[in-house]
């Protein structure tokens, strides 16, 4: 059943393509879900293959996803691990990894090279970036996040994107990880990121990407997270839409096989996540890109 259709019309709109039909995918429940009361539907853009929920949530519903996410409304909850102090190395080093799966030299450019990180959280990247001579400014929306950032460090902004101070940029580098899944208009903040970026400037993208996996689990693959991700985009989309903006894609580096640790015996882990990452096909899909000079 398609849900957006009726008697072959259809008021669907697509964010990233602006195409007006999609298929209904699948019937989402997950813990954010549960922890809101909120239930979602996700349907496929039938031009670009983005997966999408529907309806799409209100600023107010996308609040209380991120909140249940952090733990903030679950009585007695914290913080998801990856933001306590325990873990922050090992995000570095997730970090870290990635920079080096795009082959990006995290020495700067130049002195006084400066970078931002959108949906910096905890500043986790940052740390990386700052420790090896890059000026360094994050946003995020998120002040129970951003308090945990290192502000002698670095320099940052609680708030939307279009909100930055206007003496900020341009950058030389612009990194987002794992935020465009969250966004009601993930297009538009690509191309404002894209605008912060100097000529020749690197851009660096990851969220997750519709592909193979996603098709063999079905309902059952892990990114499908309810009201927490709106746009779930494929490899190609991803692609084309930073293409679209002026960048030329340099380098790409996909990793997860949804073999979680602890659930699997560990050189079945390895090998399933080495064969993803060497097919590229894994869950999520990290991106290098350069600003082209005009």
């Amino acid at each position: 059943m398609n849900l957006q259709e009726v008697d072959g019309l259809s008021n669907f709109n697509c964010r990233i393509c602006g195409g007006g039909r999609a298929a209904f995918y699948c019937h989402v429940k997950d813990d954010t879900s549960r922890n809101t009361g909120l239930e979602f539907d996700y349907v496929r853009c039938e031009g670009c293959g983005t997966l999408s929920l529907d309806p799409l949530p209100t600023p107010e519903q996308s609040r209380m996803a991120n909140e249940s996410l952090l733990g903030i409304t679950r009585k007695g909850s914290s913080f998801d691990k990856r933001y306590t102090p325990e873990y922050r190395e090992t995000l570095r080093n997730e970090y870290r990894l990635t920079f080096n799966d795009l082959e990006f030299n995290l020495k700067p450019p130049s002195a006084g090279a400066s970078c931002l990180d959108f949906g910096c959280a905890i500043g986790s990247a940052l740390d990386v970036l700052a420790d090896n001579g890059w000026e360094t400014y994050g946003c995020d929306i998120s002040e129970q996040l951003t308090a945990l950032a290192d502000r002698q460090q670095h320099r940052i902004f609680t708030g939307e994107l279009d909100q930055l101070p206007g003496d900020w940029g341009p950058f030389d580098l612009v990194v987002t990880i794992e935020v465009l899944e969250h966004l009601q208009h993930p297009r538009e903040t690509l191309h404002r990121l894209i605008s912060l970026l100097k000529p020749g400037g690197t851009l660096i993208t990851e969220t997750p990407q519709v592909g193979l996996l996603a098709e063999l689990y079905g309902e059952d693959w892990r990114v499908l997270a309810g009201l927490d991700h709106i746009h779930l985009l494929t490899r190609e989309t991803q692609i084309g839409v930073i293409e679209d903006f002026g960048c030329r894609v340099e380098a790409t580096s996909s990793f997860g096989s949804g073999c979680t640790m602890g659930l699997v015996p560990p050189h079945i882990k390895r090998a399933f996540d080495t064969l993803v990452k060497r097919q590229n096909i894994g869950d999520f899909l990290a991106i290098r890109a350069t600003k082209i000079e005009v």
